[in-house]
């Protein structure tokens, strides 16, 4: 296989993943993200709006350093008030505690549940205890919250004997609860968060282990041939009964632009090199080979180039089909000697641009492109015109292979959207053991072209 990059805009990048690269994989698969992030968004907010509201009380409780009836703890020794508190706290968050105030709630909570739904919390140097509940209703926690501290106070003066808890403020549903439930923008700004982190990540993973050969960076250095151009969008569609879908025909005026610049690499290359006849093919079937073809054969024309379009794909034949030619006749009706080659050759609506199409197909056609008459007769082509263009099947078929000893050159046409560059090197593999010359690949369905 030729890897030559000597013409203009070819080079070889090192081995390394470049940030350009990088960024251009971000811009070609930027929709994708958006889409993605955008989605997790909207599950984000729905969730955020049809979550249970929740509510949350906290209650005070004063220690003093001692109680009435205890004559042995002094005020001011700051170090024994502390130890106490702590103690205290433990007690609060003891089995017994928690049995007690569900017992008096009715037995509403799973010990589980009230573990979670309470926490005990003390500030540093503080002698407050704070209680804090939650509940789905301002009534549910402003009960769990008092019945608490109440059960708290009862149970330790029972257990110490030491009268020296006070409840400061009872909680009253109406005003002391708070709705704690993260609002909508908390969701929306999570959901977000969550949703850019996970797609860029993917996004990363994929370009690691799956990367689509979808810029030039990646054409030029992860299989090494010349990069000759990408295609934006094919449109404009045409019926053909060879497939369920549209074929694509017409270029739009931004894409007439993007045939003229590669028309002028391929006659650029077609003339240095003394080349005649190109096969455009694929790594895979409706990979749009056929639309650039079609296309870069009209601009070849239209570049005062005596160019003959060749209908050579028995899988798929839809070359009359795009050039609106009704007759059959072609290449297997001038091997079986029904027709010579100028019966054949159909002139088109475009100056300079003649087709020969398939002919009728018969059963065993791969019989037609081993046959002597075919060598004969391409090389008469090769006195009439100055360029040929041979839409083929893809890479790996086997008519395609046996089409490659009558052709000078290949070119590749790959669809940026779906072509995985480790599908794309096992099939150049397969082309380098029959020295196939490939000319360059040319990006279909490519937002950019990196320059």
């Amino acid at each position: 296989m030729e890897t030559n990059c000597s013409y203009v805009g070819c080079g070889k990048l090192g081995n390394s993943v470049t940030i350009q690269q990088i960024l251009l994989t971000f811009k070609n698969r930027l929709r994708s993200m958006i889409c993605a992030v955008a989605l997790i968004t909207i599950c984000g907010v729905i969730m955020g709006y049809f979550l249970p509201a929740t509510y949350e009380s906290k209650l005070d409780i004063l220690i003093n350093g001692s109680g009435p009836n205890n004559k042995t703890t002094a005020m001011n020794d700051i170090d024994s008030s502390l130890r106490l508190i702590e103690t205290y706290k433990e007690i609060m968050k003891s089995d017994r505690i928690a049995g007690k105030v569900n017992t008096t709630l009715g037995g509403i909570y799973s010990k589980t549940a009230l573990s979670k739904n309470v926490r005990i919390d003390s500030g540093t140097g503080s002698q407050i205890i704070t209680i804090t509940a939650v509940g789905k209703s301002p009534m549910a926690s402003a009960k769990l919250a008092n019945t608490y501290g109440e059960t708290a106070q009862d149970e330790i003066k029972s257990l110490i004997g030491l009268d020296n808890i006070t409840i400061l403020k009872g909680i009253v549903a109406k005003t002391d609860t708070k709705k704690i439930k993260p609002g909508l923008f908390y969701f929306t700004c999570l959901s977000f968060l969550i949703g850019t982190i996970l797609c860029m990540g993917t996004l990363l993973f994929l370009e690691t282990y799956f990367p689509y050969l979808d810029s030039r960076v990646k054409v030029e250095k992860r299989i090494q041939i010349p990069y000759l151009g990408n295609i934006i969008q094919t449109s404009h569609v045409v019926k053909s009964p060879f497939r369920s879908k549209s074929t694509r025909m017409k270029a739009l005026s931004h894409e007439d632009e993007k045939f003229k610049s590669l028309a002028s690499v391929i006659e650029h290359r077609v003339t240095k090199d003394k080349l005649k006849i190109l096969m455009v093919t694929s790594p895979s079937s409706h990979d749009g080979k056929s639309y650039i073809c079609s296309n870069l054969a009209k601009q070849l024309a239209k570049m005062d180039m005596k160019v003959l379009f060749i209908d050579m794909h028995f899988k798929d034949p839809i070359g009359r089909y795009l050039f609106n030619l009704p007759q059959r006749k072609g290449l297997t009706s001038a091997i079986s000697g029904h027709y010579s080659l100028h019966e054949i050759i159909q002139k088109t609506t475009i100056d300079n641009l003649s087709f020969i199409g398939t002919g009728p197909i018969p059963l065993d056609h791969t019989t037609f492109l081993t046959m002597k008459r075919l060598e004969e007769m391409m090389e008469e082509i090769k006195t009439i015109f100055d360029v040929v263009l041979v839409d083929v099947a893809e890479l790996s078929y086997s008519d395609t292979m046996n089409t490659f000893p009558y052709v000078d050159g290949c070119l590749l046409v790959v669809d940026s959207r779906r072509t995985l560059v480790g599908k794309m090197l096992n099939e150049l593999e397969m082309s380098r053991e029959l020295d196939v010359n490939i000319i360059g690949a040319i990006l279909n369905k490519s937002s950019i072209g990196l320059k």
